[in-house]
């Protein structure tokens, strides 16, 4: 895609992969679909925003991460 990290956003569900994220440089959704990690340890993964399905998702809500 050719596109700098900082302009990147990933969706995950794990931890790990939240943290992947964040150390390369991208914004992160978490998505706690199946509940197996609580919101506190996705943030403090440094998930970016945390939500219970895709569904909970608008274009406006990824907007607004790179707005910060």
């Amino acid at each position: 895609m050719d596109l700098a990290p900082a302009h990147c956003v990933v969706f995950e569900d794990a931890v790990a992969g939240v943290q992947a994220a964040r150390a390369g440089g991208m914004k992160c959704v978490a998505v706690r679909f199946v509940g197996h990690h609580p919101e506190s340890t996705l943030k403090q993964a440094g998930a970016d925003l945390v939500v219970d399905s895709l569904e909970g998702v608008s274009v406006t809500d990824v907007q607004k991460l790179f707005s910060r």
